[in-house]
């Protein structure tokens, strides 16, 4: 049973992670304004700024958007042999 669980996991876990990245290239502007925004970065509240992404960063998740895709749309036999490589 636990086999089967997990066959099912690794799916669905890529699958909302593709998403995930999907919206946020979407508002990576939007993102990036919200983060920096002063009432959001106040010294004894909420600090946004320490989530905002680097260029690196950015550049790392839209390299990996189009990988995510592939594997989201394949087996998870298929998966997981992509992921023991």
């Amino acid at each position: 049973m636990k086999a089967q669980a997990t066959s099912y996991a690794m799916p669905i876990a890529v699958t909302l992670t593709m998403e995930l990245i999907g919206c946020a290239k979407d508002l990576c502007l939007a993102l990036n304004l919200l983060v920096n925004k002063e009432q959001h970065n106040k010294p004894h509240g909420v600090r946004l700024r320490q989530f905002q992404l680097s260029t690196q960063e950015w550049d790392l998740l839209l390299q990996l958007y189009p990988l995510l895709d592939v594997c989201s749309s394949g087996s998870a036999e298929h998966m997981l042999l992509l992921i023991s490589r």
